[in-house]
């Protein structure tokens, strides 16, 4: 290989874009998992309307409503999540690679 080849390879992705598609990622984890708890603490049957066109209303506003609260970040998750994860893209490909032999201190086996 010649270095005309070599400069052409596509580079890592630097920290700063890697940590912005981790925000994103970890909104929508916490709008998915938000929806998913106004799902199932909705009452079920009693005087509320059944049918297929309210349960899919109640659905859609239901998802709407869970992705603006993560946007807004309302329960914090989201930020957890790019807190916590944000430490192993900092850190070199070896150590990440690493972790999953990694052992944790005090941990009896």
């Amino acid at each position: 290989m010649d270095i005309v080849s070599i400069s052409s390879l596509p580079s890592a992705p630097a920290f700063g874009e890697r940590k912005a598609k981790l925000q994103k990622v970890a909104c929508d984890m916490e709008a998915i998992w938000v929806a998913q708890i106004l799902k199932e603490t909705r009452p079920k049957g009693g005087m509320m309307d059944t049918s297929f066109a309210a349960q899919t209303f109640q659905d859609m506003l239901g998802q709407q409503l869970a992705q603006d609260m993560a946007k807004k970040g309302v329960l914090g998750l989201a930020d957890t999540l790019v807190r916590q994860l944000s430490q192993d893209i900092a850190k070199p490909a070896s150590a990440v690679e690493a972790a999953p032999n990694a052992t944790i201190e005090g941990a009896s086996r």
